[in-house]
């Protein structure tokens, strides 16, 4: 997907972040077609191929998986669906996403994996899953080199999510205090 995205338009103007998630509907609960409904209407319009007897039909008979791209035009989302469509076979479609509607903001993910730069990727990570991360004895330059080897990137790096490890801390820094309070009773 990523080598489309640099095929399609070279020279981006802006980062583009990109996450990745499941989408699994056990047929439990909501009617596929009220799940599509809901998932691509808004006013004004959302960008999209799908519609909804498509993305119904889509949720009846298979598992889906979507990867979210931000930072992109419009003009810039057509391109890259016409090249997803001519080189993925798995490829489906896509959709804008507008984390106002409550079925976007509870099935997609909330924070970008990747940012992509011109030429460059960075893999995106939080203070709390990198200390995770070293605690377990991950290799952090794994999945750098992994990159590296494919080629595509001018370069490959870490860029710190500075907004969801500042969460984390605050987080982090409340239950130490309850701790603390709770050892002093």
């Amino acid at each position: 997907m990523l080598t489309q995205v640099s095929r399609v338009v070279p020279e981006y103007r802006r980062d583009l972040g990109m996450a990745v998630a499941s989408l699994f509907f056990d047929g439990n609960g909501a009617a596929p077609a009220d799940l599509a409904a809901r998932f691509l209407a808004r006013e004004p319009a959302l960008w999209k191929s799908l519609t909804v007897p498509g993305l119904t039909t889509l949720i009846r008979s298979c598992n889906l998986a979507v990867a979210t791209v931000s930072g992109l035009s419009e003009e810039q989302a057509a391109d890259l669906h016409e090249a997803m469509r001519e080189a993925v076979a798995s490829y489906l479609g896509y959709v804008e996403v507008d984390k106002k509607l409550p079925l976007h903001e509870q099935l997609l993910p909330e924070h970008d994996d990747y940012h992509v730069v011109g030429a460059e990727l960075r893999l995106v990570y939080s203070a709390a899953k990198r200390a995770l991360d070293e605690a377990n004895g991950e290799d952090l330059e794994a999945p750098l080199n992994e990159w590296r080897q494919g080629g595509l990137f001018s370069s490959v790096e870490w860029e710190e999510d500075l907004e969801q490890s500042a969460v984390e801390q605050k987080e982090a820094s409340m239950i130490i205090e309850a701790w603390l309070n709770a050892q002093s009773e």
